[in-house]
């Protein structure tokens, strides 16, 4: 199955700030990085104002930070050799997950637009998907 996946994004992280509660059904996925040397601003920011306001909002569950760690997150492995290519590899990953995609998607734009994510030290190849959950199995 893997050959037929597109845009394929793998990272291995670490989490940085994770809040609030459960799983939500829709998830706001922003790839992005600092401008060097405005690290500690960019995570002040969306651990000290952005994401808490977030799970303020109505309709979102959770919001989280996560950091990835280039080292391991580029290892070759087996299953990078059936995609064809190197993984492309997000610097910071922050997410909002929600029960429904406009709450979701309005959320995020609502405290973290493109120029509020540059004014607070973000790099500006910044980028965002919206993604359902379709299926969730647990076998406990």
């Amino acid at each position: 199955m893997l050959p037929l996946f597109r845009n394929f994004i793998r990272a291995t992280c670490r989490v940085t700030l994770s809040l609030g509660q459960g799983v939500g059904g829709v998830l706001a996925v922003v790839r992005l990085g600092p401008v060097p040397g405005r690290e500690d601003q960019l995570r002040a920011w969306l651990t000290g104002t952005i994401l808490p306001a977030l799970v303020e909002g109505p309709e979102i569950v959770g919001a989280h930070l996560c950091e990835a760690d280039p080292s391991i997150s580029r290892i070759p492995t087996d299953e990078q050799k059936l995609r064809g290519r190197q993984d492309v590899t997000p610097r910071w990953i922050a997410l909002a997950e929600g029960s429904e995609v406009e709450a979701v998607d309005a959320g995020w734009r609502r405290v973290a637009g493109a120029d509020e994510l540059g004014r607070h030290g973000a790099a500006p190849d910044a980028s965002a998907g919206i993604y359902r959950l379709l299926y969730s199995l647990d076998r406990r």
